[in-house]
């Protein structure tokens, strides 16, 4: 869903009802407010204030588009620890905005929070590819979308309705979508709280509601509903993860609490900075153990080695990449990541060269960077190296662009969207080994049959990894071949 028709108004207040016409905010069916960060002492209370300020002179625009039964949604996007779900926002949500008949998301937590994302994909290999094709926007790429006039449906069973879709995954429902026309019953479903969580891999005798919206990931061209149509297997969680010079204490805070919710236990989190992170020992628990640190930097070499870097199976690889430490230049950030992949890989190299041939370990970096030519840089140091060394590059400019146009175009993926990615408290995105699906196939099965086999497991597979070419394939036709030898399951599940 690539939007279009978008108007630039070089300069002006968003709080400025002149300038708000100027840019036809009164005739905008999305809005996203980029709420921008504060240095100032009480940056919850100022950037709260400034969201009042223009939420209160969009809603005094609406007063036409309230008499003519015609919808608005604003979309806040701004820093996490600046935009608390507080009760000046819920006042906003219930009663400011929606008086205007307006529709007000929080847009901003996933897009914010790069280093949490950052993290998960420490634990899983491969996971920052599924997150960056589900979340960006291209022509090419498979996303998240919320069905609404599936009325016809309603009373179904989910193991039913998710054969009616050929070639589309349908991954769960949206409670509260009205599929009536009725103005009364429309109007009781919009009043609905914007909290309601989605039903994300439900059971396949889950019965569809009137009221509910499918969800499914797919292309732009979604074909829709077409008539006719285990042992649990052991997680391959990561185990020892380096955590190199984290940054800034908030930024580490947040590294370690997506760690403690997304990772297996006897996972071993060793991190290495030039200072211990204060509140390290907190971090002990029977998931983790005790957290170790080792003093150095990304150029130490002999700390690395101690901290593990030549066994270990990931890296989240930070190296001071914020304006804590005096670099605010994206392109001198960039560099420093080139650079300290490189090391990484020589260290590696040099190590594994001198092990017995098939002993090999794999290890996996992650790293934020800006452009996608370095994330492309970092692909070839990686690949020519000839040594089991992967790596996933994230944009977090891409995916908070992406995520935000997913949201403003339909809200309540912003509920799809932060349940799977930030929470572990229902499903989540996992990459499975394909050998552990009950397949009656010796190395090769089609992904419908694989798809039929996750279900047996209560799982939603929505793609899958090739193993020869590292493709990644979401949505993909049920007929396509998938190698069970190397291959590996994308799917949503509950561990």
């Amino acid at each position: 869903m690539l939007l279009s028709g978008c108007r630039v108004l070089s300069k002006g207040n968003p709080h400025f009802l002149v300038d708000l016409v100027k840019a036809g905010a009164q005739n905008a069916k999305t809005i996203i407010y980029l709420a921008r960060d504060t240095t100032t002492r009480n940056p919850i209370d100022n950037l709260c204030l400034d969201t009042l300020a223009t939420v209160a002179s969009l809603a005094s625009l609406l007063e036409e588009r309230r008499r003519n039964d015609l919808r608005q949604t604003l979309v806040i996007s701004g820093p996490p620890h600046t935009l608390p779900e507080n009760e000046w926002v819920n006042q906003l949500r219930n009663d400011t905005y929606a008086e205007a008949n307006g529709q007000l998301v929080l847009g901003s937590v996933i897009g914010q929070r790069g280093h949490w994302l950052a993290a998960q994909c420490v634990l899983q290999p491969g996971l920052g590819k599924v997150f960056s094709h589900l979340i960006e926007q291209t022509r090419d790429s498979s996303e998240f979308y919320v069905l609404h006039n599936v009325a016809n449906l309603a009373g179904k069973r989910h193991g039913e309705i998710r054969r009616m879709f050929p070639e589309d995954v349908v991954c769960g429902y949206m409670p509260g979508h009205s599929t009536s026309s009725d103005d009364a019953a429309a109007s009781q479903i919009r009043a609905m709280p914007l909290n309601v969580p989605p039903i994300l891999n439900p059971k396949d005798n889950y019965v569809m509601k009137d009221s509910d919206g499918i969800i499914v990931i797919g292309d732009d061209d979604i074909s829709g509903p077409q008539d006719g149509a285990a042992d649990d297997a052991a997680w391959n969680e990561t185990k020892e993860v380096v955590i190199i010079q984290p940054g800034s204490q908030e930024r580490f805070q947040l590294i370690m609490a997506s760690l403690t919710e997304f990772g297996g236990y006897g996972t071993c989190v060793t991190v290495v900075d030039e200072k211990q992170p204060e509140g390290l020992e907190t971090y002990v628990s029977e998931k983790f153990g005790t957290p170790r640190f080792v003093e150095g930097s990304i150029s130490s070499r002999d700390a690395l080695v101690e901290a593990g870097i030549l066994q270990c199976d990931s890296v989240l690889l930070c190296a001071n990449d914020d304006a804590d430490h005096g670099d605010t230049d994206p392109k001198s950030h960039d560099s420093r990541m080139l650079a300290a992949v490189s090391l990484l890989v020589m260290l590696r190299q040099g190590h594994q060269g001198a092990t017995t041939e098939g002993s090999a370990k794999p290890m996996h970096i992650v790293s934020i960077v800006n452009y996608p030519e370095t994330a492309a840089a970092l692909a070839v140091i990686v690949s020519s190296s000839g040594a089991p060394i992967s790596v996933d590059a994230l944009i977090p400019d891409h995916l908070v662009g992406g995520m935000l146009a997913q949201v403003a175009a339909q809200p309540s993926l912003n509920r799809v969207l932060t349940q799977i990615l930030m929470t572990s408290e229902d499903s989540e995105i996992y990459l499975r080994d394909t050998r552990h699906y009950p397949v009656d196939r010796d190395s090769s099965a089609t992904f419908g049959e694989l798809e039929e086999a996750a279900r047996i497991r209560g799982e939603t597979a929505i793609g899958f990894v090739s193993g020869d070419t590292g493709n990644l394939i979401i949505a993909g036709p049920r007929s396509q071949p998938v190698n069970l030898i190397s291959d590996r399951l994308v799917v949503l599940s509950q561990r």
